[in-house]
């Protein structure tokens, strides 16, 4: 993951801690969710990255 990707992983997974703590949320249920929320970010982002270098493969074969 590059640095800009990482800053935005952050940024997603602090506002949702901010909104969990304004409803009031349990702190070990937030130290959950933002480890889930992490782990699908990076998932959905190793994903994304391996759909683009199939594109590539694609794309300079033709």
């Amino acid at each position: 993951m590059t640095i800009k990707n990482i800053q935005k992983e952050k940024l997603a997974v602090d506002r949702c801690m901010k909104h969990l703590e304004v409803v009031n949320v349990e702190p070990k249920i937030r130290q959950l969710v933002s480890m889930y929320m992490t782990s699908i970010y990076r998932e959905a982002y190793e994903e994304g990255f391996s759909d683009a270098e199939q594109v590539k493969v694609h794309s300079s074969s033709k």
